[in-house]
């Protein structure tokens, strides 16, 4: 259902913000940080909105959301940026 939220609350940029805005303090209602990336798609999808109030709000939610990444072991985590980086 998160999923498909951001494509039926299309009514204006009002109801965008507001998601964007509040999906990153739901980490504690989906389970908790272990079950925080089921956020991350629909918080995606409004980064990618047009509206950019919409996007700067989704980008904070994601920046509250995502897992704790897992601590980089030497001379991994350059090749993983830099692919992330060429999308």
């Amino acid at each position: 259902m998160l999923t498909t939220l951001p494509r039926r609350c299309a009514r204006g940029p009002q109801v965008l913000i507001a998601l964007a805005d509040e999906l990153g303090n739901f980490v504690e209602y989906v389970g908790g940080p272990p079950h925080a990336a089921t956020l991350l798609q629909p918080l995606e999808l409004l980064s990618t909105v047009e509206e950019t109030l919409v996007r700067d709000k989704a980008v904070e939610s994601l920046r509250k959301a995502r897992p704790a990444p897992p601590p980089a072991r030497h001379g991994t985590a350059a090749p993983r940026t830099a692919a992330l980086g060429m999308g």
